[in-house]
């Protein structure tokens, strides 16, 4: 399975519509334009009820032109979507797996179906822009090497399409004209002026952008959108939670594809989502809210061993590689990371179950009836930004109030819980900044930086706790994991990396105390965002 970006943009047009000179209509000058003609056939494949075409996501079965097979495109932006190229297969009315499970949070597991089919009649206006480029193994008559040239792709295409679903499934035939435009190495400048070209000449911008869309009109589900932040403390509220919901579905596809991080944005987002609904009690109503706030909680733990060990193990090799007897004919060894590397690995599956699972499904489906509706508490609405800002400095005093216990608590073990909660603290009263930030303006702003300092400074703190914690518990099966001789290299190892770690806390703690010193009083912040 192959993937790209793509760059495009289409254009509505008249059936008469004249397509512009284009021989000049790229800036640095056209070398060239190329024509070509393609007769293309695609079948659509959706859920039932278009839960794909809602989201703009498009999955095809594609015969004719120069790409011909199956393809999946997903927006990444205004104007680029991530396209996913699986060949042919003999299957026509079943989607391969290798690319229906990229969208499975979308379509909660059911099976996509036909639910439409296009035919094109396109012709191509290839324009070749700027200096070609020199091959001497493949030169064309000029010296050129086209294939590489880079190019915008004037597509003029005329549709006929028909619907698969309901009643008069098939029975009824919708014909258009449009243009689309697409960046082939060409920049967007280059681009933006061809399309001037084309508005001059009476084209109009489609913002839909896909032939499907335009197909299936009314039949299409609205998504919906995340309302303006800075209307109210509803609305900023709502639009926080939009946000966070389309980062669980953004990464979760990122993650069914290994990339790096998703699993760390999927479990930050699940934990914001959380705050707000625990955080916000003068907004939303927190008994309504309570079955989803622990499912979110039990997501979050599900991906925590993943990202956990992850960043275990890539705290141990780098402190590891600080040190001038490290490597692989040095006296420490570094043996048994293989064995944080399987247990990763083992983590990682166990989420993609979690993440193919009903639980997982009905809570995506939670979260999206909670996003567009949420159940709010009494005399939040229309009640301006009062609401933030109390929910704000209750934050912080919590905050606060956890900062205590950290000068109070009696044995270095309930100092470690401590500074454990006031960390929690911090990263409840920096998110809830987050929120607020679009009412309350520069006073949110300032709480949410200062937050966010205690947070990370205690979240390296936490970090070596988690480390020690984990080289204590896992001693022997660490050792256990390397060969017997080497064991003994092994353990003098763990017991240096052991020894790093605690050196750092102390530091790390007195960094925070620093950090804290500077923070305003829950009474100097009240009058700020009064």
């Amino acid at each position: 399975m192959s993937n790209h970006v793509e760059l495009e943009t289409t254009h509505r047009v008249p059936a008469d519509f004249r397509l512009p000179d284009l021989v000049d209509a790229a800036p640095d000058s056209a070398t060239r334009v190329d024509l070509r003609s393609h007769h293309l056939e695609a079948l659509y494949f959706d859920t039932e009820d278009l839960r794909l075409a809602a989201r703009g996501i498009t999955l095809r079965r594609r015969t004719g032109g120069n790409d011909a097979g199956w393809h999946l495109k997903v927006p990444v932006g205004e104007g680029a979507k991530r396209e996913f190229h699986a060949p042919l297969n003999a299957e026509v009315g079943h989607a391969p797996q290798e690319l229906t499970r990229l969208v499975t949070a979308t379509t909660r597991g059911a099976q996509p179906r036909p639910v439409a089919r296009l035919k094109t009649e396109r012709v191509e206006h290839v324009l070749h822009v700027g200096k070609p480029r020199k091959d001497k193994a493949s030169k064309g008559k000029n010296g050129s090497q086209t294939a590489q040239d880079p190019a915008v792709i004037v597509a003029d295409d005329t549709v006929t399409g028909n619907v698969l679903l309901g009643n008069d499934a098939g029975l009824v035939t919708v014909s258009w004209r449009e243009i689309e435009v697409e960046l082939a190495g060409a920049s967007p400048r280059q681009g933006s002026v061809v399309e001037k070209r084309l508005t001059d000449a009476g084209a109009q911008r489609d913002p839909g952008g896909s032939k499907l869309r335009r197909l299936l009109g009314e039949r299409l589900p609205t998504g919906g959108t995340a309302p303006d932040p800075t209307a109210d403390a509803v609305a900023a509220v709502q639009s926080y939670m939009w946000n966070q919901v389309e980062t669980i579905l953004k990464h979760d596809m990122r993650f069914r594809l290994d990339e790096e991080d998703a699993v760390h944005q999927m479990r930050v987002a699940t934990r914001r989502l959380r705050t707000v609904l625990r955080a916000f009690r003068s907004v939303i109503d927190r008994d309504a809210t309570e079955e989803t706030a622990n499912e979110l909680r039990w997501l979050s733990g599900e991906l925590s061993p993943a990202r956990d060990l992850e960043v275990l193990r890539e705290r141990f090799a780098d402190e590891l590689a600080r040190q001038p007897d490290a490597g692989e004919n040095g006296v420490l060894s570094t043996a048994w990371l293989n064995e944080l590397d399987a247990r990763e690995r083992a983590a990682l599956d166990h989420a993609h179950e979690v993440l193919n699972g009903q639980r997982y499904f009905r809570l995506l489906d939670a979260l999206e009836e909670l996003r567009s509706t949420p159940p709010l508490h009494s005399g939040a609405q229309g009640a301006g930004s009062e609401p933030l800002s109390r929910d704000l400095l209750r934050a912080w005093r919590r905050m606060e109030k956890a900062h205590r216990h950290t000068e109070t608590a009696p044995t270095a073990a309930e100092r470690e819980t401590a500074w454990h909660e006031l960390r929690k603290a911090a990263k409840r009263a920096r998110y809830a900044g987050e929120v607020s930030e679009p009412v309350l303006g520069k006073p949110a702003r300032n709480a949410r930086k200062a937050a966010r300092n205690v947070q990370e400074v205690l979240g390296r703190y936490q970090d070596g706790v988690a480390a020690r914690e984990f080289l204590t518990d896992n001693l022997t099966e660490l050792a256990a994991s390397v060969a017997e001789e080497d064991r003994p290299t092994t353990l003098f190892t763990l017991g240096v990396v052991n020894g790093l770690e605690r050196q750092d806390a102390d530091a790390i703690l007195a960094e925070a105390n620093e950090v804290w010193s500077k923070l305003p009083s829950s009474k100097r912040l009240a009058k700020r965002v009064a």
